[in-house]
């Protein structure tokens, strides 16, 4: 049974607009290819001791048959072995046709991948939540906005090719999404069948990919298709497990890891929690105490179920902050008369409006972009990445961001910003 699309129709027009802000913030946030690209002498593609290690085993390869060995073993940088044989061979093929001077021809291959990433991702997500909120999760992901609040600076990925397996990755995981999303709104298997193709491709690029079969947990609830069509998720992890058994015997083992000795738990408090999640982990709970007090105070009038339970809630992290420091909770106060306090208070007061707000209108859209958070951050939990590997799961903070500016004046009292007039009607719902 063919379904109703549950998004709005897009015209040429819309999409003309969307695709022209995509790309202009993309080629902005990605600003600092431009000098690389441009240079006029040529510069060694040794950029980095990581650009260094790839060539020790792309510069030995001569011919296309030696690229074979990537296909049934490491990929090409032996020191950390992956499996990543698409990368090794799209890295190789860069090698051949720019040569060991080409830095100006990796970038531009590396700007490109961006610009063709972005292009997808924002036809996707109109596609998913419409072109409006496409455009302004877009602009927010392009611009590296959630850096600003410590979700993560994709900048990083930027200008340095090695990245573009994070990319390449990325585009084969977004037209799985994309295929797969097109298959439950029409039923055709030639859809479910792309998705798993892009899903198979997007493994031998890099590991991030094995979290796609979750990630179509949140897009099936989205749909309101979950119950429906749950065990279309089966070949997914079927090819998941296929390829992590294949991948252990090429490697003959796991493979490189390389943990956070522990503190992995650190990380995902910080990651998925954004400041009050890092102010707890560094031991400065104090600003998240005084901020739920006056959150309290604020609703004593009008919610006092609330304003009881957040004031139970700021003295419980006043005694956990007395806890960390070993100061007591009287001593504590006097904190409160530095400058670093007043900043700390506005940098986690602001973000915890907005999760009081997330919780408050609960907008499906923004569920869904903080399931994508979760789920793309797995990876990430136990590995000791850059900023870089944060391009994926920023893509959920965007939308996650997108949703909280437009109903961010519910904070105020005055009514959230809707795109459409049954949005309006059914504001608990994404308007379907």
């Amino acid at each position: 049974m063919q379904m109703e699309p549950q998004s709005e129709v897009i015209t040429s027009r819309q999409r003309l607009i969307l695709l022209i802000t995509t790309l202009a913030a993309a080629l902005w946030g990605a600003r600092s290819c431009f000098p690389l690209i441009a240079g006029r002498t040529p510069h060694s593609v040794k950029y980095d001791l990581d650009c260094i290690w790839l060539m020790t085993g792309i510069e030995p390869t001569q011919s296309f048959a030696g690229t074979l060995r990537w296909w049934t073993g490491a990929w090409c940088c032996d020191f950390v072995p992956y499996y990543r044989p698409t990368t090794s061979l799209l890295f190789w093929v860069e090698y051949r046709l720019f040569g060991a001077n080409g830095l100006q021809g990796f970038t531009l291959v590396h700007l490109l991948s961006h610009l063709v990433m972005a292009t997808l991702c924002a036809l996707f997500l109109a596609e998913l939540v419409g072109w409006r909120r496409a455009a302004l999760a877009m602009a927010l992901w392009e611009l590296h906005l959630s850096r600003y609040l410590g979700l993560g600076d994709t900048s990083y990925t930027f200008p340095v090719w090695k990245d573009s397996c994070d990319i390449w990755c990325c585009i084969c995981y977004v037209l799985a999404l994309w295929s797969f999303l097109r298959f439950l709104r029409t039923d055709n298997r030639r859809y479910l069948l792309s998705s798993v193709f892009a899903f198979f491709v997007a493994l031998t690029f890099k590991e991030m990919a094995y979290t796609l079969p979750l990630m179509l947990l949140p897009l099936l609830w989205y749909e309101k298709r979950l119950q429906e069509r749950y065990l279309s998720l089966a070949p997914f992890f079927g090819v998941a497990l296929f390829a992590l058994a294949y991948r252990f015997w090429a490697l003959q083992g796991p493979g490189f890891r390389n943990g956070t000795n522990g503190a992995w738990w650190h990380r995902t408090v910080v990651d998925l929690g954004g400041p009050p999640g890092m102010y707890v982990v560094n031991g400065n709970s104090l600003p998240i105490a005084f901020v739920l007090l006056l959150i309290a105070i604020v609703l004593s009038r009008s919610r006092k179920r609330v304003a009881l339970g957040l004031a139970v809630a700021s003295a419980l992290v006043w005694g956990f902050a007395s806890l960390q420091t070993g100061i007591s909770m009287d001593d504590l106060l006097y904190r409160f008369l530095t400058p670093p306090m007043w900043t700390d208070t506005f940098y986690a007061g602001f973000f915890l409006l907005l999760v009081f707000q997330f919780l408050a209108n609960r907008r499906r859209e923004q569920w869904l972009g903080y399931a994508w958070v979760v789920v793309a951050h797995i990876p990430l939990m136990a590995m000791p990445v850059g900023e870089h590997g944060f391009y994926l799961v920023a893509i959920g903070w965007s939308l996650w961001l997108g949703e909280a500016l437009l109903a961010a004046p519910s904070i105020f009292g005055l009514p959230p910003v809707y795109f459409s007039k049954r949005e309006e009607a059914a504001p608990s719902g994404n308007g379907h």
